[in-house]
């Protein structure tokens, strides 16, 4: 499970001072038309594993939209109510 939000500049080279988990881009992440981005690859666990388009997530991955623990709390107990 991942908590807030993602970035495609984990490095901070944009100079954002941002902090957030880095995501998965598209092998087309030049092309404005065909690429994503997705927590998918950190799912696939194979040894031979890629973000091929027939590979298969080995775990259950999500992401909460959250900023901070308490919202993390509030998220977990309005889920638990459910």
């Amino acid at each position: 499970m991942f908590f807030g939000d993602a970035t495609y500049d984990a490095r901070n080279r944009l100079g954002h001072n941002m902090s957030f988990i880095p995501t998965y881009e598209s092998t087309e992440s030049l092309s404005i038309t065909s690429t994503y981005a997705t927590d998918d690859y950190f799912a696939i666990l194979s040894d031979n594993g890629a973000m091929n388009n027939f590979d298969l997530m080995d775990i259950a991955i999500g992401r909460l939209p959250v900023n901070s623990l308490s919202e993390a709390n509030e998220y977990g107990c309005q889920n638990q109510r459910i």
